[in-house]
């Protein structure tokens, strides 16, 4: 919902898909390691963009138990393949154009945040965006200092302080406080990041620095076969 197309890179570590939105206010990076799927293999590399519109359209057209193959020649391929098999037997396949979209070279900030923010489950950061957004509130302030962590929703009167205690997440302080605003429909969008799991208990995290855009990460626990390994991640920066 942030972004409208995106390129997809196809490498031998797996896939990773990076965006900006229209107005180059937010970037969305996600990445799937080559061990996240049942079998993968890419002995070199490809970049094929997609509208993630009408992705998305075909995706839902398959069910939860149904298995899906991705195939591709080529670096930059004019069209992706996508094959769908169900329990019963069935198969078909569709083949998805690509779109030619230029790459902006942009990456997720890398320097230690000077605040971070674990909430004990994602839907605790999803429950307090969507009551700051039920209240009618257009902006959500986020402000660390060495004490607390505290939001405060303001817009159409809307005007409430929460103090989140130490039992709410893992909050990590520097001495320098830190306090910005930032879109509660945004925030909103990125909490949809909070069903990427595939099943699996998803972290999120938010890292914060003056100076700098807020890093919302959400990261899936690893397959049984590789716990001591991150799996999944999808990050957003506003």
């Amino acid at each position: 919902d942030v972004v409208d197309a995106a390129n997809f890179l196809f490498d031998g570590n797996g896939l990773s898909v990076q965006a900006m939105d229209t107005s180059h206010v937010s970037l969305v990076a996600a990445t799937f390691p080559a061990d996240a799927w049942d079998e993968y293999d890419c002995a070199g590399s490809l970049v094929a963009g997609f509208s993630l519109k009408s992705l998305k359209t075909l995706l839902r057209t398959a069910a939860r138990d149904d298995v899906l193959t991705v195939k591709a020649e080529g670096t930059n391929p004019d069209s992706v393949l996508f094959a769908f098999a169900d329990a019963a037997g069935s198969a078909w396949e569709v083949d998805v154009r690509c779109l030619v979209i230029d790459a902006e070279g942009l990456a997720i900030p890398s320097a230690d945040p000077g605040a971070v923010w674990r909430p004990d489950a994602p839907a605790r950061y999803v429950d307090l965006v969507s009551r700051f957004d039920a209240l009618g509130a257009d902006e959500l302030e986020l402000a660390f200092d060495p004490d607390d962590a505290k939001l405060v929703a303001a817009g159409h009167g809307a005007e409430l302080n929460g103090t989140l205690a130490v039992t709410d997440g893992v909050a990590v302080h520097t001495p320098d406080a830190y306090s910005e605003r930032f879109s509660v429909t945004l925030l909103k969008r990125f909490a949809k990041g909070a069903a990427v799991g595939a099943g699996r208990p998803v972290r999120c995290t938010l890292e914060a620095s003056n100076g700098a855009p807020l890093v919302i990460r959400f990261e899936s626990a690893p397959p049984a076969a590789a716990l001591e390994k991150p799996d999944f991640s999808a990050e957003a920066v506003r």
